[in-house]
């Protein structure tokens, strides 16, 4: 699955195509902005590693303690944690 979706504000980044392409792949959430100089967290990049190796099983648990079932991306941290 790819789409031609991109984030306004990497339009001057050296990584635009290619986090754009990641957008368009459904690994990075389709949010109002990337803000490409930012720093991501673990939570972001655990779960755009899952996505991207399709590892996300909407079944998976885990034993988080800090991490509601309910949360936004439990599955994709919980299937992480399980591979």
């Amino acid at each position: 699955m790819q789409s031609n979706k991109s984030f306004a504000d990497v339009e001057n980044s050296w990584a635009k195509d290619e986090i754009n392409e990641l957008l368009g792949k459904g690994i990075i959430d389709e949010t109002a902005s990337f803000d490409p100089e930012e720093t991501i967290t673990r939570e972001e990049f655990t779960t755009w590693v899952a996505r991207a190796y399709g590892l996300v099983d909407d079944e998976a648990d885990a034993p988080f303690t800090d991490l509601p079932q309910d949360h936004d991306h439990y599955s994709e941290l919980a299937s992480a944690y399980n591979a």
